[in-house]
């Protein structure tokens, strides 16, 4: 149980809390209601721009394979010893994927909302079926993505440290 307390286990803890952070303004976010990662209008349908579609891809997919991986290897760290788990390529490996993943998703969420902005200005919104507070919801979704790619980042250097020393051993 004093595994729960190193930093790598920290670090998975923080990673889960990011990853189900940005789930649920995922998925109800928007007063209810879904917010995507590629479109302005709120709304995916067959008429989707394929940039679009892409952007709901990567963004869903990623928060979905580390809704599921990062406790998993949070439990393996408990289970069978972080030393053991971290002397795999695995972990440093789901580290990168899931920092670069988040990176782009984010972006890509941030670059949408911010250029429906721009096209009218801070004070109001192009599409006057959404409101502000709606691409407020939708910027934040794109900056807790980031903030958490950067702490898959973080964990990808140290996981790298710790499979050196734990290689070397």
């Amino acid at each position: 149980m004093s595994q729960l307390f190193e930093t790598s286990s920290l670090f998975k803890v923080v990673e889960s809390f990011g990853v189900f952070v940005c789930l649920v303004i995922h998925r109800i976010g928007n007063r209810g209601s879904q917010v995507w990662f590629g479109t302005a209008d709120f709304e995916m349908n067959y008429k989707s721009v394929p940039a679009e579609t892409d952007a709901e891809i990567i963004g869903c997919g990623i928060l979905t394979c580390m809704a599921i991986v990062s406790p998993i290897i949070l439990l393996s760290y408990l289970w069978e010893g972080r030393d053991r788990v971290q002397a795999t390529v695995m972990d440093c490996a789901f580290c990168i994927i899931a920092a670069a993943l988040l990176m782009c998703a984010g972006g890509m969420a941030c670059f949408t909302y911010n250029s429906v902005f721009a096209l009218s200005g801070p004070p109001t919104v192009a599409n006057q079926n959404i409101s502000r507070q709606s691409m407020q919801v939708a910027a934040a979704m794109g900056v807790t993505c980031i903030a958490t790619s950067i702490v898959y980042l973080a964990d990808f250097f140290w996981c790298l440290i710790q499979r050196g020393i734990h290689l070397n051993e």
